[in-house]
């Protein structure tokens, strides 16, 4: 888990890669997130440079709308969004599993916060494959930073059924190992990337920690 003050412009970043392009291919991102505060826009994570038109997808939460949005881009330039109006106005100081998601076969793009389904929009034109930085807490442009916390990112080259989407809302800290003794039964699903957050010292850190499985743990 990683903490932000707003005020003190703190993120995370790591450059491009084959990992977190996209395209016009299936893909879902979730972020298990917290705001303390909510006097402007909150970005927790995505690829998205304004400057230049290098915006591709972004999680987020709008202060205009007062609502998690899910932003995709074609081209850099025009935008898409779906907005999590059914869920409504987030509270403060609590934990939710937002999860976004591309779905090209349908033609639509959708986003849920935690069990609470919206109806998806329509978007058929892929998503845009640039250059900007893989952030946490802003974006590329250095704008809208996160004022709290970022419990953990996952990101799927595919399209989440409702049930993984259920789980994930349920059991958010299942997208990666959990410690200790294995002793118990655990169901196993295949994570194309996954992303630790942490703070050992003054400073974050982001590990980029590759294909991981994600593990339910199920009781006799």
């Amino acid at each position: 888990m990683a903490h932000f003050t707003a005020a003190q412009t703190q993120y995370l970043a790591a450059p491009s890669s084959p990992r977190v392009l996209t395209g016009d291919v299936p893909f879902t991102l979730a972020a298990l997130v917290l705001m303390e505060s909510k006097t402007a826009a909150r970005i927790f994570a995505g690829k998205y440079l304004g400057t230049g038109n290098k915006r591709e997808y972004l999680l987020s939460y709008q202060l205009s709308s007062d609502r998690y949005s899910w932003f995709v881009s074609p081209d850099g330039a025009a935008v898409t969004s779906a907005a999590a109006n059914n869920y409504g106005p987030p509270a403060l100081n609590r934990w939710e599993t937002v999860t976004a998601w591309h779905d090209p076969d349908r033609d639509q793009i959708g986003i849920q916060v935690g069990s609470t389904e919206e109806t998806p929009v329509a978007h058929s034109t892929g998503v845009y494959q640039g250059t900007a930085r893989f952030c946490f807490g802003v974006n590329d442009g250095g704008s809208s930073y996160h004022d709290g916390s970022i419990g953990m990112v996952g990101m799927w080259k595919r399209v989440l059924g409702a049930d993984d989407r259920a789980w994930i809302a349920a059991e958010p800290y299942a997208m990666i190992l959990p410690a200790g003794p294995r002793r118990r039964y655990f169901t196993v699903t295949a994570l194309d990337q996954v992303f630790r957050l942490s703070r050992p010292g003054p400073r974050y850190q982001m590990t980029a920690l590759g294909p991981r499985y994600a593990v339910k743990e199920k009781r006799r």
